[in-house]
This record gives C-alpha cells, structure tokens and sequence, in this order.
C-alpha cells in the first residue's frame, strides 16, 4: 500500500524532534551507548529527559557483593536493581547477561573472576536502545585466603613459596613477584586422599611435587603435584613399611648424594625418621647421639652434608646436627648459648652467610644463631628491626639472598625478614580492610548511615566500626576511647539510632550500656544498682524490641546442673530503654520447690543463648544452645514453642526447627525467615517463619568462597539483603548473599 504524504511528514517530524532531544538534552551521568549504533546523552532526571521522552538507560544499583570484598573463588554471584521509565531491556556484568523474573526490577548474574583484583562493570540497556556501559561498577578481589597457615617451603628458582594449611586441608602457592595466592591442593582441588592437618611442607622440584607431613587421623606422608593438585600416599600405616609415625609435623627433604629421602619429626617419637620417597619404607635415621628429647623443627644443610635439628629440653632447647652419611652428632648451640628458646617453630640456614635461622613463637622472634660458637641473638622481633610485629612465628625458609619468609599463624599472614638487619614487611597478608586488629570479634549490626558494621570485640572490651565500603576498622568505643565505665564482656549489640547510638550488653559488669556512636560515650541504661525489677544473673545475647522501647535479654543458667543453678535462671528479660527497669518476658516452668515462677506456656529453655524480635509481630526467635533448637516466643504472653499451634496468631517453626549441633550461636530475623549461625557445622541455616521449612543458606554444601569457620554472630542488612556475619575463627565479618551462599570477606 502507499505511503501517503502526510504520513511521511509526520514521521521526519519525528525523528527531527527526536535527534533534537538527544543532541541537546544534559544529563547527569556520563555518555553511552545505544545498542542501535549512536551516542545517547543522560536526560537529568533519573528516568526521563526534560520533555518526557525517555532518552536514559536504566538506573543501576548492585547489592552483592560489597564493595569490600574478597574471595577465593573463581565465579561470583552479583546482584543489584535496575529502574527505569520504561522498561529495561538487559542487564549485563562484564559481558555475561543477567536473569530476572519482575523486568529487571531485580536481576543476578553468576561471572567467572581471574586471579588478582577484578573490576565487574555492569552494562544496562532498555527497550528504547537506551545503554550504558558503566551503570554501575564494584571490585571484587579473587585472592584466597589463609586460615591457619603453617608449614612453608620454596622452590629452587626462589619465585614461588608453598604453604600449608592445617585448618583448610590445603596447600597454597604464593607467587613471590605478584603477591597472588593460589590453591594448588585441596578437597577441592585435585584428586586423591584428602589432607586432614597438613602440618610440614618441603618442594621437590625435579618431580614437580609438594611433600606434604599430615598429623591427621591417619599419619601419611603425602605426594602433592604441583600442576594438577593431586595427592599420593608415599608412606602411612598401609604404605611402606618400618616404624609407624604417629605425629609427622616438620620434613625436610635430603637429595644430595644419590639420596632420596623425605626427613621427619615426628611429635611423639624420640628420633628422625628417614622415608624412601619411592617405597615409602620407614627407618630411623642413623644418629650416634641416641635417643633425641623433643625434636620440634628440622632443616637440611646440603651444603655440609648434615640435618639440622631443634631438639627441646625441660627450659631450654639444643641444635644440633647430624651427618648424613656417617651419623655423627654434634651439638651447635647448647642451652647455654645466650636466648632461651621458648618454642622453636621452624629452622633454616642462611646461605649467604651460614648463619643458622631459628623462628620462637613465644618469643615473637627470629634467633640468629652462629654455628662457630653456637652464640645466640636475637635479630627481628618488637625490639629489634624495623616493620610489621610478629605475632605467632611459626615456620620459615630462607632463599639464597638473605632473606627469609616467615609464616605467623594467628596473623594468617607471610613475612619477609632481612636475615642481615631484622627488619619485616608482610609479603602477603590474607585479609582485606585496615585499621585497628580484631581480638575477638563477637556480635554485629548494621549502621546504613555509616555504611558500617557494628562489631563487639569480647577480647579487647571494644565497638568497632567495619566500613562495608572499604573494609576499614575503626575504635567507636573503648577504654580509651569515649568516657564512662569501660566494657568488659561486650556480648551484644544492636542499633538503636541511625548513625547516632547503639545498645551493648556487657555480660561482664553486667549492664545495658549506651554508646554514643560519635563520641564513643557510655551511659549505663540498667544494671545491679541502675533500674529496678528482675535483675540480670548471667546475661548474652540482645535484641531491640522497638516497638515497645526495650531491649530484649537471654539469661542462660550458669549451668546445666540444677545442682549448681536452678534452671528458672533460663528466661527472656526485657530492658526499659527510657527507665532502665527489667522484667522477665518469658521463663519455663521448673520443678524446684524454690523456682520463680513460669512466665509464658511451652518447653522451658534450657540455654537461651540469643535472640532476634520481629517487633511488628511481637515474635522472638531464641537460640537454645543445648536444646539445639530456635524455640518461637510470643512477647506479649511469654508462651514458648518449637512447632505450630492451633489458632496461632503469630509465626511458628515446625520440628525442623531443631539444628545439627550443640553450638548454635545467633540468630536475625529477615522477611520471611528466621536466619541462624552454627559454629559447629559452620552453617548459616534459613527458617520459613511460616512453614518451618529449614534450608542451609552458606556452609560447606552451600555456596562458594571463603569457608566459614567460627560463624558466632549475624544481621541483616534490609537496604540489600545481604546478611554480615561475625566469623571469631577467622576474626573477620563476612557477607553472604542469601540465595546462592557465596560468601566473601569484607574485612578481615
């Protein structure tokens, strides 16, 4: 049919109109891309150009991961919004597309993440062709971590460290020029028998391969390669034969000679095993000194043909050597010789200088030790050279140019030492944010007006703030910090003013303490002589039950043992936030002529170890440690439940509501579920407040990233659903995305 005339005019017109708009519209944002080929300028409004005709792309937020985040893993879920007048066409992270189900309103996306730092751009296009290409962006920093490193070696060309973990099962590689850490072997990595507790490492670099000493359940010395991660037995109880080890902690590997032989010792033997690398067989090493006290840490010295030994006495430890060939002993340095050596870790040799190396985790030191005269000095410690404290020195390996890499077991972290002047630099440190160092980090809340964690430090009686932003740490209060009687035992936080002031309860004094979150002030709200009604006996966890302005308190009996303490001490207090005064919202009934009585129908508890309220509802959520359960209370009559009641006006759990362990430790409400900590299984576990349907969240069989060690304490964030989680085994705060489970650490 044609096109009549009118028609035609009409639609140059528009297009006219159209390219006017565009070329002349300002926007707010930065030029980008329309999917049909030509530049678009932002209009100033989020959505639409002055004249209404939408000419933006859609507006972008992500939600996960943090800003401050770093992982091990190779993939990572992202999450985030997107809004726009329209409607938005696509979403994409760094070339992958998103998913949705509600029009991009909400969006996820899984991306593939390289080594090393990776920024994750988000492109956002609508169905006008509207787009850019830098709606949104976050780093996220693909670098696993340590936990509990402890042995260490170094490959021939000095460009590669190998580490041990005994808490991961696992054996990392750090690459001395990037600073990257990989896993090389794991459960995860690799085939064969899984490591237990890998304790001692050696490199053999001619065969591409790891030694790795297992102290696990079954004593083996195991085979790791180097490429492909995968484990063999060389010697065990069913490997090889002669005597069976029972302990294997440190190994040093001799070579030389035609020899090729793995060198151990073994915590509860009184000699050096010697193991053939290609039968496995087992043999005492010759030593015509005898029997060996306490061998703690063993280096060879290839260049006189002779092992090294640390061998600890009742106060004081003795190096001696042993000849390879012959079997001859001598003593290098004898308890006499100047520093005692509290507890020697690891044991090397300075080629350069050939002075003897030995690391003290008591002392927080390395020793130089002259192997002339046996002389004693301490070389790097707080006191002498320059840089980074120890912490907990436990292994080192020197290289060929005067230095060596030390690993400190509670810093998680890798040192290097100037073997000439003592001073340290850390090489490479598992963790991610700066500032002040966790003790003991115990509970958590979150502050969006700060964009920060409120952490409770149980070890240094401290409220940190954690910037989610950046991962840095900062004192809001302690004894120096802030006036008022100073926190003891700070078990529980929760915020009460945005950006202005938090509730703690100190299970040590113990109070309901105010904290000024400018300041860092404290104000007792309630204690022994502050307020009045039921008093406090062994208080722990708190919630804020905002609706009624108190603060809601477990008491867990001091024990078990009615003997000890009548179980009526199991109860939930409430605190008034204005008059300091407490009453008890809901006790059990016990069959003790002298208990108080019961508040409230149901179980009793028998260890209410926290709580979470949803205050709308007038619901609690109660952790009970030794019940193993998250028992519902009804705040406003008391009554206790672990499945559902008939007429119920309130949320129940079902029977499913009971855990796997002992060790249940917190517990948050988010829209729809209960979410709970389980240090035990190192579990976040999800409750459907309504049906009772339990779900593993993030653990070892849900999502990826760092493992959970320790998981003590957990909120939620509601501006992005992201739960923070108080990990005291890793002394960090993580994030967990609730629906995949991964996990990353946002400081650490």
């Amino acid at each position: 049919m044609p096109v009549s005339q009118p028609l035609i005019r009409t639609f140059l017109l528009y297009i006219t109109i159209g390219l006017s708009i565009t070329a002349c519209s300002s926007g707010s944002k930065e030029s980008g891309d329309n999917i049909f080929g030509g530049p678009v300028i932002h209009g100033s409004g989020p959505d639409a150009g002055g004249d209404g005709f939408d000419v933006v792309a859609p507006e972008v937020n992500i939600l996960f991961p943090p800003p401050s985040a770093l992982t091990g893993a190779d993939t990572m879920i992202v999450t985030g919004t997107a809004d726009d007048i329209t409607a938005t066409a696509s979403i994409t992270v760094n070339g992958v597309r998103a998913t949705s189900d509600d029009g991009f309103l909400t969006w996820r996306v899984r991306v593939p993440l390289n080594s090393g730092t990776n920024l994750l751009e988000v492109t956002s296009a609508d169905t006008l062709g509207n787009r850019d290409t830098a709606a949104a962006s976050t780093v996220v920093v693909n670098n696993p971590a340590f936990i509990a490193p402890q042995g260490i070696a170094l490959n021939d060309s000095n460009t590669q460290l190998v580490i041990v973990d005994s808490t991961l099962g696992a054996v990392f590689a750090l690459n001395l020029d990037s600073d990257q850490r990989t896993i090389i072997s794991s459960a995860d990595v690799g085939q064969g028998p899984a490591l237990d507790f890998p304790f001692g490492v050696a490199v053999d670099d001619a065969s591409n391969r790891a030694i790795v000493a297992d102290v696990g359940t079954v004593p083996a010395l195991v085979a790791v390669d180097l490429t492909t991660g995968d484990r063999t037995i060389i010697s065990d109880a069913s490997t090889g034969t002669g005597p069976e080890f029972t302990a294997p902690d440190n190994i040093a590997l001799d070579l030389e000679g035609g020899r090729t032989r793995a060198l151990l010792t073994d915590t509860n033997s009184n000699f050096i095993f010697a193991v053939d690398l290609t039968t496995g067989e087992r043999t005492q090493l010759l030593d015509a000194g005898g029997a060996l006290n306490f061998p703690t840490a063993i280096t060879v010295d290839a260049i006189n043909d002779r092992v090294l030994v640390v061998d600890v006495g009742t106060t004081d430890a003795t190096v001696i050597s042993i000849n390879l060939v012959t079997g001859a002993r001598d003593i290098i340095s004898a308890p006499d010789g100047g520093v005692v050596l509290n507890a020697p870790g690891g044991i090397t040799v300075d080629s350069v200088s050939g002075q003897i190396i030995v690391s003290d985790s008591e002392l927080n030191a390395l020793v130089r030790i002259d192997p002339g005269s046996g002389s004693r000095t301490i070389f790097s410690s707080d006191a002498q050279g320059d840089g980074d404290e120890f912490a907990f020195p436990v292994a080192l390996v020197a290289d060929d140019a005067s230095r060596s890499f030390v690993v400190d077991n509670i810093l998680s972290s890798v040192f290097e030492v100037s073997n000439v002047n003592g001073d340290r630099s850390t090489l490479s440190v598992a963790g991610i944010g700066g500032g002040v160092e966790f003790v003991s980090p115990f509970s958590i809340d979150i502050d969006r007006a700060t964009s920060e964690a409120l952490v409770t430090d149980i070890g240094s009686g401290t409220l940190y703030g954690v910037s989610f932003v950046t991962g840095e740490r900062r004192v809001i209060s302690d004894a120096v910090t802030g006036i008022g009687t100073a926190l003891n035992f700070p078990s529980s936080v929760a915020l009460r003013q945005a950006g202005s002031s938090a509730i703690v309860m100190d299970t040590g004094a113990p109070a309901t303490v105010s904290i000024d979150l400018v300041n860092g002030d404290r104000t007792i709200i309630s204690d022994l002589t502050t307020g009045g009604g039921d008093p406090f006996i062994s208080p722990l966890g708190a919630a804020l039950d905002t609706a009624n302005n108190r603060l809601l308190v477990t008491n867990p009996a001091v024990s078990p043992d009615p003997n000890i303490d009548r179980g009526d001490n199991n109860f939930v207090l409430g605190v008034d936030l204005d008059t300091g005064n407490r009453s008890v919202v809901s006790r059990g009934d016990v069959t003790s002529p002298t208990a108080q009585p019961a508040i409230g129908s149901g179980p009793p508890f028998s260890f209410p170890q926290n709580i979470a309220v949803d205050s709308a509802s007038q619901t609690g959520y109660v952790i009970d440690s030794l019940l193993d359960s998250l028992i519902v209370v009804d705040l406003s009559t008391g009554n206790r439940s672990t499945g559902p009641v008939d007429g119920s006006d309130f949320p129940r759990v079902t029977n499913n509501s009971t855990l796997e362990s002992g060790l249940v430790q917190d517990v948050a409400v988010t829209p729809g579920e209960a979410v709970v900590t389980d240090s035990s299984t190192r579990t976040v576990y999800g409750f459907n407040t309504t049906s009772g349907t339990r779900r593993e969240i993030s653990g070892p069989d849900a999502g990826i990233g760092t493992e959970l060690q320790s998981p003590v304490s957990i909120a939620l964030d509601p501006a992005t659903g992201t739960l923070f989680v108080v990990d005291n085994g890793l002394f960090a705060v993580m994030a967990i995305e609730p629906v995949s489970g991964d996990r990353v650490i946002v400081s650490r």
